[in-house]
């Protein structure tokens, strides 16, 4: 038993399960599309991921599933190491809106589907999985648009493409870079009609974190669900997502300081074992075609606007360049080749392929199974693992600062706390408070509640060079805070008088459970904070 996945223990020796660890599949269905006695299946492991899985009642064992298997051997292909690059923008608003980033997919598949052709994508399917389809009007391209970040279901997908080639049509298939290795080995040979486009991909969760996660935030009413939303207000990013119930209300949310998913998405804690052992990311890539975000690209092109969002093209042979160039131009209003080297690290190209998982990624994994998903993040991202005592008199106190009772908690070479006067006192070392990114810290009660109203009072002296001092509420798991008093201490920062206040504040997120002072702002040589009290409480 491995905490990733299992292996399936040997029934024959050539079959697909018997040479392959289990946690190593891929679930491309490249050997369900090949079995003749269609004894090959794709069903979810332990954490959702899809995996082949062989009914031996009706297998011959031919070997025909390991021999199209990418992940025992990698498809051959002529693919270029050192590809052409281009940036790209549609030139349709409505196209870009509806797009991740700047449309090359919609263009490319439009184009295709006008003449005659098929488009084959991931689409959304029942209850928020997701699966790739086959689809040739332009009246369901939008199913296909828009960026997924769940594990897609091939399943027999590549027998399709496979007829839908031999009957003549244009096919464009569009996944990630080892469903494209899957296809590319089940068909064995090249197809002038078929155009393989792979995605910069970072790494892709299984369904069913994806659904726990819909269960635990939105409950049984959810609609509809959209990543990398756009709108007029909101520009291109990684983060926006709108979740629409059934009743009409539309829900957003902005990145991880506001939404669980992508709190463990980002940071690859949900990372699978094949994510992060990729043999498919690298140069030369799998597709004729690469595409996604051109993250980064207004520090080398300054008069391009990258509010709508700007699409990276990687051309990795001739017949991809072909297509990229067939392209009417009435169609972008940028295309332009750019050095390789701009695209950076996305889809880990440049890093030789090197992908990776969070070292919290195993105990994340232990945890999804017994715990909902915000107390599995919960759990897995804050110190205290989430867990808090009640250590107040008060039931309504997130915050009495008793020195009896709480302590600050800092880097030790940044702060010290003595006791001045009897009072709690922090200090910052000498040279160090012209550091950024130091915090004292105080846990709270608990996680403060997003929308609610809050009272802060705190009574304070301080000798600091600065003329402000900000308080903070911070997510113990992440950098992620919010200010919420500053305080402009200039004429009174001299360490002479007791400075007072009481001020009302809402949390911005869900997820704040500490408080905290920055050492930049107790700036200079022997400056110093002293505390007579630090209240926080509901109003």
């Amino acid at each position: 038993q491995n905490i990733i996945g299992t292996v399936i223990p040997k029934a024959g020796g050539n079959t697909v399960t018997s040479n392959l660890d289990s946690k190593m599949c891929i679930g491309c269905g490249a050997c369900v599309s090949v079995c003749p006695q269609n004894a090959v299946s794709i069903r979810g492991d332990e954490w959702g991921y899809y995996q082949s899985a062989i009914n031996y009642d009706v297998c011959v064992e031919c070997g025909r599933c390991v021999d199209v298997c990418p992940a025992l051997e990698l498809p051959k292909t002529e693919n270029n190491a050192t590809p052409k690059c281009y940036e790209f923008v549609s030139s349709d608003p409505e196209l870009l809106k509806h797009s991740s980033s700047g449309g090359i997919f919609t263009t490319l598949a439009k184009q295709i589907i006008s003449e005659g052709g098929i488009v084959c994508g991931a689409a959304w399917a029942e209850e928020f999985t997701v699966k790739h389809i086959m689809i040739e009007s332009e009246d369901d391209l939008w199913k296909l648009q828009k960026s997924k970040y769940v594990q897609s279901y091939v399943g027999d997908t590549f027998k399709h493409v496979k007829n839908s080639i031999k009957d003549g049509r244009k096919v464009m298939f569009t996944g990630t870079p080892c469903q494209t290795a899957g296809l590319r080995k089940y068909l064995g040979k090249d197809a002038e009609n078929l155009l393989l486009v792979d995605i910069l991909c970072s790494n892709a969760p299984s369904a069913m974190f994806f659904k726990k996660y819909i269960e635990d935030t939105y409950g049984p009413d959810l609609a509809s669900y959209e990543f990398r939303y756009k709108s007029d207000d909101v520009k291109w990013d990684c983060f926006h997502t709108k979740a629409t119930l059934a009743q009409g209300e539309q829900i957003l949310h902005n990145g991880p300081s506001d939404d669980n998913y992508q709190r463990v998405f980002h940071n690859h804690v949900m990372c699978p074992y094949h994510c992060e052992n990729c043999r498919y990311q690298s140069f030369p890539r799998m597709g004729d075609l690469t595409i996604g975000d051109f993250w980064g690209i207004s520090r080398f092109e300054k008069d391009i606007d990258v509010s709508k969002g700007v699409s990276l093209v990687l051309c990795n042979n001739d017949k991809g360049q072909k297509y990229l160039d067939s392209l009417d131009e009435s169609s972008y209003s940028r295309k332009k080749e750019v050095p390789l080297s701009w695209m950076g690290g996305n889809g880990f190209s440049n890093k030789g392929g090197k992908n990776y998982a969070s070292p919290k990624r195993d105990i994340f994994y232990k945890e999804i199974l017994k715990r909902s998903f915000g107390d599995a993040v919960n759990y897995v991202l804050k110190p205290n693992h989430g867990i808090y005592r009640d250590v107040y008199r008060n039931s309504n106190s997130a915050l009495q600062f008793d020195v009896n009772m709480l302590h600050f908690h800092f880097e030790r070479n940044i702060w010290e706390e003595v006791s001045i006067e009897g009072r709690p006192t922090l200090i910052v070392k000498e040279g160090m408070w012209k550091e950024n990114g130091h915090y004292a810290r105080l846990s709270l009660n608990g996680m403060l509640k997003k929308d609610k109203q809050y009272k802060l009072a705190a009574k304070f002296r301080i000798k600091s060079q600065s003329p402000i001092l900000n308080f903070h509420i911070i997510d113990s798991g992440s950098k992620q805070l919010q200010i919420i008093h500053t305080e402009r201490i200039a004429g009174r920062n001299t360490g002479e008088h007791w400075i007072e206040f009481n001020k009302d504040f809402v949390p911005n997120t869900d997820y704040y459970d500490e408080f905290m002072f920055g050492a930049a702002q107790v700036s200079g040589p022997n400056n110093y904070l002293m505390i007579a009290y630090i209240n926080i409480s509901e109003v």
